[in-house]
């Protein structure tokens, strides 16, 4: 799972050395056990745009990305049974963040990515009745994308895992939106999703 938040304005004039920014998070991140050995900059950086500061939250798989405009936050191989405490620390983060920087957020993207592996059932029989199969022709396999200005989907087949799909999945939000508002949406995003294989409980 990748969510990025994109403020109004730069913080260039910030960025120096020492890094204020580490001891804004150094102090803020102690409930999630951060210690100074989870803090790094990116070694290969190609121009200015690409300066960031990487804090590992690491009981949470976690990493926040600060950039000089905007805050990542990625999770490897989350669970929604992870989305109480993620939602506690991505809000808590963008808070202590947001009061430091002075600058209004201006944008909000979430995608998460996943492979969903086949059971008793062929996942990529059901794919055939996402098309008009009559009119495209016989296939091992059909994919599927679906684009609004508010999100995206794209099915197809996993490289992954024999016999399975997999799914992206892209909202935006608007800048006010709270991560509880976010996970909820992207929650409902994926039963959705999954509901296109006839997948119907998401556990």
């Amino acid at each position: 799972m990748e969510h990025v938040v994109q403020f109004s304005s730069h913080w260039v004039d910030r960025w120096s050395i020492p890094n204020p920014f580490v001891s804004v998070f150094f102090e803020g991140l102690r409930p999630w056990e951060v210690t100074l050995a989870d803090f790094a900059f990116r070694a290969d950086t190609k121009n200015v745009s690409e300066t960031a500061l990487i804090v590992t939250v690491q009981k949470l798989r976690t990493t926040i990305v600060v950039g000089l405009d905007h805050v990542t936050f990625r999770t490897n191989n989350p669970d929604w049974d992870m989305a109480p405490e993620l939602v506690k620390l991505f809000d808590a983060s963008l808070e202590l963040f947001q009061s430091y920087v002075k600058s209004a957020i201006k944008s909000q993207e979430c995608t998460i990515v996943f492979h969903v592996t086949p059971g008793s059932s062929s996942l990529a029989a059901s794919t055939a009745n996402l098309v008009n199969a009559s009119r495209i022709g016989n296939a091992e396999f059909y994919g599927l994308s679906k684009y609004t200005p508010e999100a995206s989907l794209s099915l197809e087949r996993s490289l992954k895992y024999d016999g399975g799909v997999f799914f992206r999945l892209t909202r935006k939000f608007d800048s006010a939106a709270k991560f509880a508002d976010v996970a909820l949406a992207m929650y409902a995003d994926e039963v959705a999703a999954l509901g296109l294989i006839d997948i119907k409980d998401l556990v």
